[in-house]
């Protein structure tokens, strides 16, 4: 006897779906639902922190449930993305996308025994925390915060490449270059 397929009608049209068995990998719409909570967290921290980080950071619209945000003063071929899976600093050349510069996967926190921790985490250095926005501010923004702080403020330059972005304090290397632009800040000297 042969296994039926069952069709189910989309807005789409109808499209394959899936046989008898139930699928391994875990729906994510866990992320979806708790990205309201998430949002409210993330402009929280930037607003209590958007002095320390040496960068102004705005909000430009929403998507599902990322919100999108760019740097003030910088090149518009820079966007970040922020989401209960991931925050993503992207960039983009002639509304191409070129690579990204920061991709910061976000795992799934899990809560036992009134503490809340990073399930990617090695045990014996988990940090717990004691609410799931406590986990959002030390374990993802600040991994954020971090990188503006320590990377993305010190560079002078980002250089786009036929596959890759990056930045640095030098000029970039002119082999494979597509484009140079200098990270000015609002203030700064070109």
């Amino acid at each position: 006897m042969r296994k039926r397929l069952r069709l189910k009608r989309s807005r789409e049209g109808l499209h394959h779906w899936q046989s008898l068995y139930r699928s391994p990998y875990p729906k994510r719409d866990h992320l979806h639902q708790s990205a309201p909570l998430f949002h409210r967290a993330f402009k929280r921290w930037l607003n209590e922190n958007q002095d320390r980080l040496g960068v102004r950071l705005v909000i430009t619209g929403r998507q599902r449930d990322k919100l999108l945000l760019r740097f003030l003063g910088y090149s518009d071929c820079l966007s970040i993305s922020v989401s209960p899976a991931e925050i993503s600093v992207a960039v983009s050349l002639e509304g191409q996308f070129v690579d990204y510069l920061l991709c910061l996967d976000m795992s799934s926190p899990v809560m036992k025994d009134g503490a809340v921790f990073c399930d990617s985490c090695q045990p014996e250095g988990r940090a717990l925390y004691p609410s799931l926005d406590a986990y959002w501010r030390g374990h993802q923004f600040e991994a954020f915060g971090d990188w503006l702080i320590t990377s993305f403020v010190p560079a002078k330059w980002l250089g786009i490449y036929r596959n890759c972005a990056v930045i640095s304090v030098h000029e970039p290397d002119r082999e494979e270059l597509l484009q140079a632009i200098p990270l000015t800040r609002p203030g700064d000297t070109p």
